[in-house]
């Protein structure tokens, strides 16, 4: 008689310990549940936030006055034939070629400048 009194007092303690696992696990599914719902209630309230707030100032480009068109300068420079000195076609400064050609460079990208500028 004690042996099927312990045997009933076992499966009791079976079926309330599924009974508490079953609820624990209810309540952590309305946690979770609770827990999703804040977090869209959070998400609108700062969207509310955002929509509420100023908007932030235009920085768009402001037209700006263009700038003072840069001096092209000359590839070459011919200097005044004097008397004496030999009058040949290649009558030029003493600029080396690096200097002429950097004139040139110059004068080329000046001119692509004004191109972009005014098609």
């Amino acid at each position: 008689m004690l042996l099927s009194r312990l045997k009933q007092l076992a499966e009791q303690k079976h079926h309330v310990d599924e009974q508490i696992e079953r609820e624990i696990a209810d309540e952590r599914e309305i946690t979770d549940e609770q827990i999703e719902i804040q977090a869209m209630l959070e998400a609108k309230a700062r969207e509310r936030e955002i929509a509420a707030q100023p908007h932030p100032p235009d920085y768009s480009p402001v037209e700006e006055p263009e700038p003072e068109a840069l001096p092209i300068p000359a590839a070459m420079i011919h200097h005044e034939q004097h008397p004496g000195k030999r009058h040949g076609t290649n009558a030029v400064s003493s600029k080396s070629r690096a200097e002429q050609l950097a004139g040139a460079d110059w004068s080329i990208r000046n001119r692509n400048l004004n191109r972009a500028r005014n098609p």
